[in-house]
């Protein structure tokens, strides 16, 4: 599928693996949470909430370690919000810092670059999809 950008905007990245794309070229990232709360009172999750990051890399510390039998960064998603959407999108270091997880999840590394836009990303705002195995091709 070929990109290109429509209108100026907000630029940042979502990492996902390639078996979710169908359903988010179609109908836009919607699924994202939120974890916040405590162990001993309870982990509760917050739907409606998308993760997205300013650091376009592959390599991303949150994915590290990852015990999934998937590649979370697999394929990154170039977004541009437009800047009408900018009163929806909250940076995570200022947004999470009232979640007693917030220190917790900052340790999986990068927290500075992480953002959050309430509501859906519509597909139209997919400026561009990359493949890390194109990417790797094209390095090695």
């Amino acid at each position: 599928m070929e990109y290109r950008k429509l209108y100026e905007g907000h630029v940042l990245y979502h990492f996902c693996a390639s078996q979710f794309l169908t359903g988010i070229k179609k109908r836009g990232l919607r699924h994202g949470k939120i974890a916040f709360g405590t162990l001993e009172k309870g982990i509760k999750l917050i739907s409606g909430y998308q993760w997205l990051t300013s650091n376009g890399e592959f390599q991303q510390t949150w994915n590290e370690g990852s015990t999934l039998a998937y590649d979370r960064t697999e394929c990154r998603i170039t977004i541009i919000l437009p800047k009408v959407e900018k009163f929806n999108l909250f940076k995570w270091t200022e947004f999470g810092k009232d979640n007693p997880l917030f220190n917790d999840m900052n340790s999986f590394g990068d927290p500075e670059n992480w953002w959050l836009f309430k509501g859906v990303i519509i597909p139209y705002w997919i400026a561009d999809i990359h493949y890390k195995k194109e990417v790797l091709k094209i390095i090695l």
